[in-house]
């Protein structure tokens, strides 16, 4: 697809955010594990979300389009969940990203979870977007790894051996996000709120 035939493009993704003790407890994870060095690109606390379908970069009239998809309504309810794990893809010995896990609190929020991230994708698809290859594995980025560094092997014995359990929080809202990169930390804004419920 050539985007640029539309004027502006859009790096854009569905996501949720979490409760406020949920980030909380996740950027004293973040700030602990910052003291074995550099090499890691920390996402600051105000970034930290859920990624349900990153549509990549969208033309004008494909983020019109996104933004105009109509209320959910019914079809899709709170939902409650934590973090708990730790983790890197690809690798744990060779780590390019380290994330938190997602879970529900019970079976059913955990549905509802997996049902919305099946919305997105369809979303993706009506704005033309390839769909997904790769099946959803939820989880929470915490920083991107550029190695070799010092602290390397540290930093990863460390991650290992941590727990990570956060508290529980509910989720009210799909959020359509736009970043904004620039030198430091992408700047997130919210395109598009919908209420779930």
């Amino acid at each position: 697809m050539n985007t640029s035939q539309a004027g502006g493009v859009h790096r854009c993704f569905f996501a949720v955010r979490f409760a406020p003790h949920i980030e909380e407890y996740l950027a004293r994870l973040i700030a602990d594990l910052r003291r074995h060095g550099g090499g890691v690109r920390w996402v600051p606390r105000e970034n930290l979300h859920l990624t349900l379908r990153f549509l990549g970069e969208i033309t004008d009239s494909q983020l019109e389009h996104a933004m105009g998809m109509p209320d959910l309504g019914g079809l899709h309810g709170p939902f409650t969940v934590r973090a708990r794990g730790l983790g890197a893809f690809p690798l744990m010995r060779a780590p390019r990203v380290l994330w938190a896990g997602v879970e529900g609190e019970t079976q059913r929020d955990t549905d509802h979870l997996l049902s919305l991230q099946k919305h997105t994708e369809r979303w993706a698809g009506e704005l033309g977007l390839v769909p997904e290859r790769r099946s959803y594995s939820p989880h929470i980025t915490l920083g991107r790894v550029t190695p070799p560094f010092d602290g390397l092997k540290k930093l990863m014995d460390d991650v290992i051996g941590r727990e990570c359990l956060s508290g529980y929080g509910t989720v009210e809202e799909l959020l359509l996000m736009r970043s904004k990169l620039s030198g430091g930390p992408a700047a997130y804004e919210v395109a598009r709120r919908w209420r779930l419920g």
